[in-house]
């Protein structure tokens, strides 16, 4: 059987300008970089921040034989991985859940069986960091002279990049592994991609040619473990950041995924409104801030915290499925409850009442941010 891989990896981005200066020449390189793949400086703090690649894939062997087969790709971080392979109605699907863990199923089969995750996970790791550079390198640019070749540490060893007369990375190589990239169009969302991966090996060549690139998905922790044909994937899952063999580069306490809740029943008035300040501070603990499209902010609080005034509004969220995500990252609250309905969306979830939102709305030293949102499977 085939050994296929894909490349990946994450790591948290942190810029730190305290104060406007001149530039160095690895700060223009780096910013020059993004530009000309129109990517921003800086990855979006977010749930949604994978990758969805669609095409077909050619093995070539040294014994000039070839096999042409469809793919299906989805990146999930830098050691998580779903490839699927898809020929005259046949599947074979391979997992990377971790560095060390790694699935196939061939098809016809009912059961998953391990596979040999450090060669899967290190090509998981390179196209990680090819859909994502030159984010994760800022200080690798910085810090060597300028040109088209660059070096950087990874937990496999010395990875090697090189990147072409047009500024767009050409080639990565690790170990025996190397990857090169061309044709580079835009995705979904206006990002350059490369269409065309080269995958060179001792054993094989591999190329995949990608017709459609989506950027900035959402995939859930669980499509990247073992399941039943009969499961439901999508009733437990549960996104936990990119999990890496490096402390530094993990997204810490960011969690995302969905829950199955009971029902949720609110007091619910206007934030300024006199009922609600005219609350005790220890009746206003626990509350919910609501954002609802095209309607001014509300707060809610359990009707067991406080009496219910004549008039006032309750809202009742019956059981069932809630996306669910807790951040540190400092954004406004209202770009915190845009980007979970627009997760929602991408996930085909259809959003059943407003954001819940608990912790403070802006500031500095904001801390750990709650949102909660009702949703159901689009039909």
């Amino acid at each position: 059987m085939l050994t296929l891989a894909p490349f990946l990896f994450s790591a948290l981005l942190t810029s730190a300008m305290q104060q406007p200066a001149v530039q160095t020449p690895g700060q223009k390189s780096y910013e020059k970089l993004c530009l000309t793949r129109k990517l921003p400086l800086e990855p979006k703090r977010g749930p949604s921040g994978h990758f969805h690649f669609t095409g077909k894939i050619l093995f070539q062997f040294p014994s000039g034989d070839s096999v042409q087969q469809e793919c299906e790709v989805l990146v999930g971080g830098p050691s998580r991985l779903r490839y699927l392979l898809k020929q005259d109605g046949k599947r074979n699907l391979f997992l990377v859940q971790s560095p060390t863990l790694a699935w196939f199923r061939p098809n016809g089969a009912t059961q998953f069986q391990e596979w040999d995750a450090e060669e899967l996970s290190r090509q998981t790791w390179l196209r990680w960091t090819a859909s994502r550079f030159p984010w994760d390198f800022q200080l690798d640019i910085a810090g060597q002279k300028q040109g088209h070749e660059l070096r950087a540490s990874t937990p496999w060893g010395t990875m090697e990049i090189s990147v072409g007369e047009d500024g767009l990375l050409s080639r990565l190589r690790l170990r025996t592994m190397e990857v090169k990239l061309s044709n580079w169009k835009p995705s979904s969302n206006g990002v350059l991609f490369p269409q065309k991966w080269e995958w060179i090996t001792p054993s094989l060549t591999q190329i995949e040619t990608f017709t459609a690139i989506d950027d900035s998905v959402l995939v859930f922790d669980k499509a990247f473990t073992p399941f039943s044909d009969t499961e439901d994937q999508d009733a437990a899952s549960n996104w936990t950041g990119n999990p890496t063999t490096q402390k530094k580069q993990r997204i810490a306490g960011e969690e995302y995924g969905l829950q199955f809740r009971a029902k949720i029943e609110l007091l619910v008035s206007e934030l300024e409104s006199t009922w609600w300040n005219a609350l005790s501070t220890a009746n206003k603990q626990n509350h919910w801030i609501l954002f609802s499209e095209g309607k001014p902010l509300q707060v809610g609080i359990s009707p067991e915290t406080a009496s219910r005034p004549k008039g006032l509004q309750t809202l009742s969220l019956p059981e069932g499925l809630w996306l669910r995500w807790v951040t540190y990252a400092k954004l406004p609250a209202t770009d915190l409850a845009d980007e979970i309905r627009q997760s929602a969306q991408r996930s085909k979830l259809q959003a059943l009442g407003p954001v819940l939102f608990r912790g403070q709305l802006k500031g500095k030293n904001i801390g750990r941010r709650e949102l909660l949102l009702p949703v159901k499977k689009k039909d």
